[in-house]
């Protein structure tokens, strides 16, 4: 079980503070390995930063992740638009 493997890499290196980068499923993870690993008698403290494209954490006006995936989907319409559009001049 990954949940297993992970818990027991964090207890052989002596972590006892996590820091995360993520959205739902890795803030998810976190919280479920910080169980597992008190349910073993190892604390973990885990510090969270909040990164998603969803652009949905409130009250923050802008998450991390958002704006870039915007910038990037813009970019890859552009490069797809250019790559269809025939040359003028012909």
């Amino acid at each position: 079980m990954p949940l297993e493997v992970a818990a027991k890499q964090l207890q052989k290196d002596c972590v006892t503070i996590l820091h995360t980068i993520g959205g739902d499923d890795t803030n998810t993870m976190a919280a479920e390995l910080t169980g597992y690993l008190s349910e073993n008698n190892y604390d973990l403290t885990v510090v969270g930063l909040p990164k998603t494209v969803d652009n949905d954490i409130v009250p923050i006006a802008q998450s991390l992740g958002a704006a870039t995936a915007a910038e990037q989907g813009a970019l890859f319409f552009e490069n797809i638009a250019n790559e269809n559009t025939p040359a003028l001049g012909n």
